[in-house]
């Protein structure tokens, strides 16, 4: 047997059991303590250096804090190559309606409690080559504030943009903090859908802060660029960094913790 084909079957027994590759991931993510990793995971001790034992080839430990190895970030793109990191979740995105509908629940609440039911129901004009439409103001405000005023479609004054500015970092800290918490806010929770990472593992509050500033302040382009990154996956560019998915409740395979 050739020294690649014995490394190959190496790699392929350390990496052959489910919690070895959410050390992997785990890992991949930041440096983590022994204390960290075994909370997220929820395993025993002696359960857990068996599988860190298994693991030295591809870890290091510096004060008290482990991280991959060169050869662990080598088995890191192994592993994603051969689509194995996703261990205790196999469900596919949920439908596109079902995030869309959860998204205009969110934006359609807080705006009326920010600008009130007149402004919410209000209607803006906007000419686009020679086609006039009528739009919703609020999907307008959040979905096209930060391009439609910047090439004159929607004048204004500087009032009106510190005032639609002050809402969408408020929309921000809304996302960052529920979907933070528990993977879902007010429209996930009423369309029974929720966020996690692509290993069923809950997200962490700063991957949230990252799906919620581009989702408040760039949807436009995180959409578009998630679009060319993923070749039409219909995933937006930061749940794509993140790694990270909306998930129907019912559809969760596996711990998911």
């Amino acid at each position: 047997m050739s020294s690649s084909s014995e490394d190959a079957a190496s790699f392929f027994e350390v990496m052959g059991h489910k919690i070895r590759i959410d050390i992997i991931l785990l890992l991949k993510e930041k440096q983590r303590s022994y204390s960290e990793i075994q909370k997220i995971l929820g395993i025993e001790r002696g359960k857990l250096n068996f599988h860190l034992k298994k693991l030295s080839p591809f870890i290091k430990v510096e004060s008290g804090h482990y991280s991959l190895s060169e050869n662990g970030l080598k088995a890191y793109k192994m592993l994603k190559e051969f689509k194995l990191l996703s261990p205790t979740l196999k469900t596919p995105n949920a439908p596109f309606w079902k995030r869309a509908i959860a998204w205009f629940i969110d934006v359609f609440v807080l705006y009326f409690f920010i600008f009130g039911i007149r402004e919410l129901f209000s209607f803006y004009e906007i000419t686009f080559f020679n086609i006039t439409l009528q739009l919703p103001s609020f999907l307008v405000e959040f979905v096209f504030f930060n391009t439609l005023f910047l090439v004159g479609f929607i004048e204004y004054s500087l009032a009106d943009i510190l005032k639609r500015i002050a809402f969408l970092m408020i929309m921000f800290g809304y996302w960052a903090l529920f979907e933070g918490y528990n993977g879902k806010s007010l429209g996930k929770y009423i369309l029974k859908i929720k966020i996690r990472k692509i290993t069923g593992r809950n997200i962490t509050p700063y991957e949230a802060a990252i799906r919620s500033f581009a989702k408040s302040f760039f949807l436009p382009l995180d959409i578009i660029a998630g679009l060319i990154v993923t070749k039409l996956r219909r995933i937006r560019l930061s749940a794509y960094i993140t790694e990270t998915i909306v998930i129907e409740e019912g559809n969760i395979n596996g711990s998911g913790s």
